[in-house]
């Protein structure tokens, strides 16, 4: 894939596709999504649309990463426009008047490129007016004799202090209604006035990009910080986020594995503990062989499982607790000889935890807990220890703190836990053979659960589920009538 593009609502997506045809469009930008992309192994890359708010927004350290990594950043008209400005001097190419007006320092203020709009399966409708766009149509106006530039002045004074979810045309007529020529303006504006500079913009990009490629800045001896590795870990950790039928079978395998209920936490999981292990050297990879350099007690693990509460009925989940298991108590034999005791405060706080999450209440509790565990006390302190280096060290990725990191490139995690666990074969049987046996069980949950299911599935809403699950075993879910309506349909971008 030579170019991607991250498109909202800036531009009809129709539109786009006809100046860059060849060009793969996703959805707004987020964190954590240009570290994912870049395994496409693109040239270019162009930043449009953003979200912010109800997610992070892209960090400036995912940009530089990828221009160090060769390829051509743009940004252009929204959220492209602002890192544009930002990162234009270490080589992110800015495009059109509204990144020449954040680059200038005539306009400073994020909400100029803000509106509120609806999902994307609703065409990323448009609920209020960026003020970028109000700025451009205000300008117009003056220069056609719409409007006199006293009035003018008024009208942006009072568009810019309205709050950017309220900023819309009709709220704008109505704080305005006494303003001189004012009905004239609004009747222009309706009819043929409007200049949506943020679309302007949007073309303005696409089309430079169609060009002959601007020479790359070289961005070299970027530093691999914490937080950056962190996010790459956690980017190539999950299934991959979109699926398209040019994808590598590997990534298209990541991205339906989401669908399968348990599996796909376990599977994450186990994608962490991969990564965290590959970054401080107790994992190497050969080909689909992983390494484990050092060697534990099989019973240290075994302990360490009987804490988790996982599913663990069918192959895949045993499998994969196995090898989460191994991996675990590794990261800890690794990790135990920096620490002269494990902090005691931080073990209790687990500890605690751990009582509240099993209701343990009492001593009885306690010994019958153990029991049914057959586990000794010494056993149980030494897993709340392994439970403490698990959650501290793996899932929230401290680790990185301690070790400089392995390369990343050509590593995505997910898909090697997916390989280790054998849920890939499971997948690609289920797809081949149109089966739906693996389907139907997360099927009733999604009919029960609806949007809630969908998200903590990483999926935007239910409806997006369906259609994955519809491509997924060629399902005729059409009958269906207990699935919920989408309960959130505001998005925010820049």
């Amino acid at each position: 894939m030579t170019t991607i593009v991250f498109l909202g609502p800036s531009l009809n997506l129709g539109e786009a596709k006809a100046i860059l045809p060849d060009a793969l469009f996703l959805s707004p930008i987020a964190c954590g999504d240009l570290i994912q992309v870049l395994e496409l192994k693109p040239k270019k890359i162009v930043i449009i649309d953003g979200y912010f708010e109800n997610c992070a927004s892209i960090w400036h350290k995912e940009i530089l990463y990828a221009i160090s990594c060769g390829v051509l950043v743009y940004g252009a008209s929204s959220m492209g426009a602002l890192r544009a400005a930002e990162l234009s001097q270490f080589g992110m190419i800015g495009i059109g008047r509204i990144y020449e007006q954040y680059q200038s320092g005539e306009l400073m203020d994020d909400d100029e490129v803000v509106l509120t709009h609806s999902v994307e399966q609703l065409g990323f409708g448009g609920f209020t007016v960026p003020m970028v766009n109000v700025r451009a149509t205000i300008n117009q106006a003056v220069i056609s004799g719409v409007i006199d530039k006293d009035s003018a002045r008024v009208l942006l004074q009072q568009a810019k202090a309205m709050y950017y979810q309220e900023r819309s045309l009709g709220a704008l007529e109505k704080e305005c209604k006494d303003l001189k020529g004012a009905e004239f303006l609004f009747e222009w504006w309706r009819r043929e006035g409007y200049v949506d500079q943020k679309k302007i913009d949007a073309i303005s990009v696409l089309e430079a990009v169609k060009l002959a490629p601007i020479e790359a800045k070289s961005l070299k001896g970027l530093a691999n910080t914490a937080l950056l590795r962190s996010l790459k870990i956690e980017s190539l950790t999950k299934g991959f986020y979109f699926f398209d039928h040019f994808l590598p079978e590997s990534y298209k395998i990541s991205h339906f594995g989401k669908l399968f209920g348990s599996n796909y936490g376990l599977s994450k999981q186990l994608a962490k503990a991969i990564a965290v292990a590959h970054e401080i050297g107790v994992l190497e990879f050969r080909g689909q062989e992983v390494l484990l350099l050092n060697t534990v007690n099989d019973a240290i693990a075994s302990n360490f499982l009987k804490l988790l509460d996982v599913d663990s009925e069918n192959v895949v989940g045993k499998r994969s607790l196995e090898l989460l298991g191994d991996i675990v108590a590794r990261v800890y034999a690794v990790l135990k000889p920096h620490y002269d005791t494990v902090l005691q405060d931080e073990i209790l706080t687990v500890t605690n935890a751990f009582y509240k999450k099993n209701k343990i209440c009492s001593q009885e509790d306690f010994v019958e807990w153990l029991k049914a565990k057959n586990m000794g006390l010494d056993e149980f302190k030494f897993a709340m220890e392994l439970l403490y280096f698990y959650d501290h060290f793996i899932l929230k990725n401290n680790a990185s703190t301690l070790f400089v990191a392995k390369s990343t490139e050509d590593v995505n995690y997910f898909n090697v836990a997916l390989s280790l666990n054998g849920l890939d074969y499971e997948i690609i049987s289920s797809l081949c053979n149109r089966r739906a046996d693996l389907v139907q069980v997360n099927k009733n949950k999604l009919v029960e659960e609806g949007d809630y299911y969908a998200i903590r599935q990483d999926f935007k809403d239910a409806q997006e589920m369906r259609r994955a699950l519809e491509n997924l075993a060629n399902l005729d879910l059409s009958a269906l009538n207990a699935w919920k309506p989408v309960s959130w349909q505001l998005k925010y971008t820049a």
